[in-house]
């Protein structure tokens, strides 16, 4: 079969899976509480000049990665969704993560971070629309990766709601 290069070597492509899944085969159940296992390492960029990368799991930069991609692909979200996340709409609670060096390509590199997070919506910016959006969200990043690096492998996530 054919090669790719990735990870600074030459892998062998033993296949590719292609799932595909529709906007309404994603739950949109009201969260308060969830955890991210970051599976592989993930990195996050925010823009400024040259952009910063960032191997931290910050919510704002997190969701609104995921908006973005939601929006090219699906549908658009309310704009207001972006100003809650603005004033932490979403926190960190919790986490147990650890970072390692990523080749992004030939002589350029980043950290990443791997492990769990947990992330819960506080109880004063609380908004139910909002939380079923941040729902929907977390199902879609499931199957586009989150941060930088997505088609190459990088981002991959599993998240799990916590009941209230």
């Amino acid at each position: 079969m054919d090669k790719l290069y990735f990870a600074g070597n030459n892998q062998e492509v033993e296949g590719v899976d292609v799932l595909y899944v529709e906007g309404e085969d994603l739950r949109e159940e009201e969260v308060k509480k969830f955890k991210i296992d970051f599976i592989s390492p993930c990195y996050l960029r925010t823009p400024s000049i040259g952009y910063r990368f960032i191997p931290l799991p910050i919510p704002q930069l997190i969701f609104r990665s995921l908006a973005r991609l939601w929006e090219a692909f699906m549908q658009p979200l309310p704009l207001e969704y972006r100003s809650w996340l603005d004033n932490w709409g979403i926190v960190v609670s919790g986490c147990d993560i650890s970072t390692e060096k990523i080749l992004l390509r030939k002589n350029t590199w980043s950290v990443g971070f791997k492990e769990e997070v947990m992330f819960s919506l506080p109880e004063d910016t609380y908004n139910e629309d909002f939380a079923r959006i941040t729902s929907l969200l977390l199902r879609f990043g499931e199957y586009s990766n989150v941060g930088g690096g997505r088609t190459s492998g990088l981002g991959v996530i599993k998240a799990s709601n916590k009941r209230m």
